[in-house]
């Protein structure tokens, strides 16, 4: 393995360890779509096919909206905005 993929395959790792409600999330969205239960739709806002699953709510896992990677990107700044300003409401 070379320097940088064995830095990177670390910062996996410690993001799993220090995210593990958001880790579990993420694995069972991949797992309902890879199996059929959820659906992938297109991005909410523009339509884009190619989406991702966003969480508003970690602790409902299976609850996601659907953005392009430039949506998501926004609905996350947006959610950390909330939070900066109202860390008890989120």
């Amino acid at each position: 393995m070379t320097r940088d993929y064995k830095r990177l395959a670390m910062m996996v790792v410690d993001w799993k360890r220090r995210n593990p409600e958001k880790y579990k999330a993420q694995k069972m969205i991949f797992v309902a779509v890879r199996n059929g239960t959820l659906k992938r739709y297109p991005c909410d806002v523009c339509g884009d096919q190619k989406s991702e699953a966003h969480h508003e709510d970690y602790s409902k896992p299976l609850k996601v909206d659907w953005y392009c990677k430039k949506h998501h990107g926004e609905a996350d700044k947006a959610r950390r905005e909330r939070e900066k300003l109202s860390p008890t409401l989120v």
